[in-house]
This record gives C-alpha cells, structure tokens and sequence, in this order.
C-alpha cells in the first residue's frame, strides 16, 4: 500500500515536470505569434503553474489523510508503540541475564 502510494506521488510529480514543459511549450508558441507579449506569457506560465503545484499539494494532504484513516482502521502499531515495546523487552532481557 506504502509502496503504491509513493509510486503516486513520484508519479505526480514527474506529469507535474511533464506539464510545465508542456505548458512553457504552448506559451512560448503563442508568444511567437504575437498572440501574447512575453510579460503576458511569463505570467500566464507561471499562474497555470502555480495552480498546478497548488493543486497536487491539496492531492498529497487528501491522500495522507485517508492513509492515515486506514491505518488507524487497521489497528497497526505507531512507531511510538513498537519503540516502547521495544525498551520494555530491552529491560526484560537484562533482568533475565543477571
């Protein structure tokens, strides 16, 4: 599940690269024909981009979020718990050597 989840966002953000070239693509076209100055066109590219990586941050936080949900669903312990679990063995194991 972790796995995928991180395929999704390295996904995301390569199709975010993906776009931005895309985008600086069209921009730098509609410059040449006259159809934007270039002041226009800079901030048009960077108002679609800033959209853009605005939008994917929103999609990371909603996809933490219900990985969080469903890992509390799946009753797993926190690595808070497994480190204290881990202490407590710790101590035993030394009292049982002495």
């Amino acid at each position: 599940m972790l796995d995928f989840i991180k395929k999704s966002l390295l996904a995301g953000i390569g199709f975010t690269s993906l776009a931005e070239e895309k985008v600086r693509k069209v921009v730098d076209t509609w410059i040449e024909k006259g159809e934007l100055t270039e002041e226009e066109g800079k901030k048009l590219f960077r108002e679609i981009v800033d959209k853009g990586k605005k939008n994917i941050e929103e999609l990371e936080e909603k996809i933490a979020k219900e990985v969080s949900k469903l890992l509390k669903k799946a009753n797993l312990a926190t690595r808070e718990e497994i480190d204290k679990l881990s202490e407590k063995v710790d101590k035993l194991s030394e009292k049982i050597k002495e």
